[in-house]
């Protein structure tokens, strides 16, 4: 499956793109390579996660902070810091907030406290 998606992507994209499609072949045949490891684990571990935790959270996590990262830097982009300064200083401020959002919703959806004067272990029973 992965060496499909690798040509069919390459002989789209190559002619398209030139050395971007190159690029966007491993890039497809990795995700897709990954995505029926993922499936066939699942299938024989009988797992089943909670697909919302897994990826909304963190996706719609990600976006709020990059739009609150890009909203605190017009103030700086007057003072005409250099391109990897700027980039040093977006990475910096979202990585926090995004640090920072996954312990607050962690907090405030209890997945990390106990109940008060229960052991973790009372909880399971």
């Amino acid at each position: 499956a992965e060496y499909v998606v690798r040509i069919s992507v390459l002989l789209i994209c190559v002619p398209m793109f030139g050395f971007y499609g190159i690029v966007a072949s491993y890039m497809a045949c990795n995700l897709t390579g990954n995505a029926v490891r993922l499936f066939f684990v699942l299938r024989v571990t009988g797992l089943q996660p909670d697909w919302k935790q897994i990826l909304l959270r963190p996706f719609i996590l990600i976006l709020v902070c990059w739009q609150i990262t890009l909203l605190c830097l017009i103030p700086v982009r007057l003072f005409r810091l250099p391109a990897m300064v700027s980039i040093l200083l977006f990475a910096l401020i979202c990585g926090t907030l995004y640090f920072f959002g996954l312990r607050v919703y962690d907090n405030i959806s209890g997945q990390t406290k106990a109940a008060p004067g229960k052991a973790p272990q009372d909880l399971l029973n």
